[in-house]
């Protein structure tokens, strides 16, 4: 039997592992960070770097064998559970795709998507996983592994934490019922998924390889300070949403994979959120002669595709394939991606054509009622003799200039008329006791207006006559309402007469404005 080359591509480590007969007989951890750091040249894409790094591991180890199982972090993938209703098969497809696209934070025509159904017929309900990743992600893995000169088995791409499902089998744990299975690792991802007979309800992954770092003295392992605090919440929160979303469906058993020498910290954070926990050790299963760490135990379970077959049919690159075939059969004949085939069912076009009719006969009824109120209008209208129906439209236009013209003559005269209510009811106000007016003329041209108002003062005293005539004066000028209307205001006579036995003082007084627009 040939080796089988498992290789997972983590967030900080890439890590390969050779099996033959389940058993590893290679074991390469190359850190990331040798890629970023740029130990090689820093002109160099990050993609050819880690191509170039793969093929010297492998050179370096003496590996020579291409068939290979790929295995992915969370942190690359989007993955979603929800219920549906029971569906015809030809339906599903436009369901799940409409389904999705509530849970997914990019556009379709950005992603490589499948999806699995479970049915549940007693409840009548499709229990789906959807699982999607951006297309150049899934073009970058695909593109080192060939650059490496690898072959991909099974031609599939598959998430880290159903790479561990396999484990079980390996370790002979029974999967009936539900159970959880948890990967900690405290440098790269934490997976936590629950199956229900095998069939992902939920999973979610948590990465908690940040802060401070420590040596614990009792283990002897480098884990973050607050590492097994943040865990005991994320832990619970997943719960918290796991047993509102499945309330029916509650996880009696907890699959843990994790570095030994954190065994005991887990074992009591798991007592202490009430789980049930078991732990794996894979290094008595695998044959290999040191521990592995969490990243080779994913690589692990990757390797084993051949040999452990999951129930899981989620192939993205199969899904990649005919996603490329679509859109080149678009390019080449300009046409649109074949649909599903469609059932005629008559009985909805008889119903479809007698809403129409019935519609229309409901539309005439509504407007008939209308349509006679508008002819009683038309026959009432009045008639003009001026106008026929025999007018060409430029005689029609020579009426409509005419009678503007009319309109703007009168418009004019009604804009130029003065009114002079308000300022002529001010005049008595302002005359004081002894005085009063002998005449009053308004006079109107193009460019101005004029106001003379002659009068005469009675008051025994030159002297008093003539402060009385000025005061009148003042007062007018004084006056918001008439000055705002006459801007020039002036005596233009001032003289004393005799009338009869008695001196009096005559006055002239001229109020002037100019015109609008003058």
């Amino acid at each position: 039997m040939r080796s089988i080359l498992g290789i997972y591509f983590g967030i900080k480590t890439i890590s390969i592992v050779e099996t033959k007969n389940k058993n590893i007989i290679n074991n390469i951890t190359i850190p990331r960070e040798i890629v970023l750091e740029g130990e090689l040249e820093e002109k160099v894409p990050e993609e050819i770097k880690l191509v170039a790094l793969i093929k010297n591991e492998l050179r370096n180890v003496g590996i020579e064998t291409k068939d290979t199982a790929i295995t992915i972090p969370g942190n690359d993938l989007i993955i979603r559970s929800f219920e549906m209703n029971l569906l015809p098969r030809e339906e599903l497809l436009t369901a799940v795709n409409f389904e999705a696209k509530k849970y997914i934070p990019f556009k379709t025509e950005d992603l490589i998507s499948v999806f699995q159904v479970k049915s549940d017929r007693e409840n009548k309900k499709n229990q789906v996983l959807f699982f999607s990743i951006r297309k150049e992600i899934l073009d970058r893995y695909v593109s080192v592994i060939e650059q490496v000169g690898l072959n991909i088995i099974n031609n599939n791409i598959e998430y880290s934490a159903f790479s561990l499902v396999r484990l079980l089998d390996l370790t002979g744990k029974k999967k009936r019922g539900i159970l959880g299975i948890m990967a900690i690792d405290a440098k790269e991802e934490i997976n936590f998924v629950v199956l229900d007979n095998g069939f992902p309800l939920f999973s979610r992954d948590i990465n908690l390889a940040t802060g401070i770092e420590t040596q614990f003295p009792m283990t002897g392992t480098t884990t973050d300070l607050s590492f097994f605090g943040r865990l005991k919440n994320e832990i619970r929160i997943s719960l918290d949403y796991y047993r509102r979303k499945f309330p029916a469906k509650q996880m009696n058993r907890l699959i843990v994979v994790a570095n030994e020498a954190d065994k005991n910290n887990i074992a009591a954070l798991c007592d202490e959120l009430g789980l049930h926990s078991e732990f794996i050790n894979i290094v008595k299963y695998a044959g290999s002669q040191t521990q592995l760490d969490i990243s080779s135990i994913k690589a692990y379970g990757a390797s084993l595709a051949n040999s452990v077959r999951l129930p899981l049919r989620l192939n993205l690159l199969s899904a990649r394939e005919k996603a490329s075939k679509v859109k080149e059969s678009e390019t080449e004949l300009g046409l649109p991606p074949p649909s599903l085939p469609i059932r005629v069912d008559y009985r909805f076009i008889l119903t479809g054509i007698a809403i129409v009719f019935l519609s229309f006969i409901f539309g005439f009824y509504q407007r008939s009622p209308l349509e006679n109120a508008i002819k009683v209008i038309l026959n009432n209208r009045v008639r003009l003799s001026s106008l026929t129906s025999q007018e060409t439209y430029e005689e029609l236009n020579a009426i409509y200039s005419e009678y503007n013209n009319k309109l703007n003559i009168l418009d004019n005269l009604v804009k130029n008329q003065i009114y002079l209510t308000e300022e002529l009811n001010i005049i008595p106000s302002i005359l004081p006791e002894g005085a009063w007016l002998t005449e009053l003329s308004f006079k109107q041209d193009k460019t101005a207006v004029e106001l003379t108002l002659n009068g005469r003062v009675f008051l025994k005293e030159r002297n008093k006559e003539f402060e009385a005539v000025n005061g009148i004066h003042s007062n007018l000028k004084n006056n918001p309402s008439f000055s705002k209307t006459f801007k020039d205001i002036s005596i233009t006579s001032l003289n004393r007469t005799k009338v009869q036995d008695y001196e009096v003082t005559d006055f002239v007084i001229l109020c002037k404005t100019k015109k609008y627009g003058t």
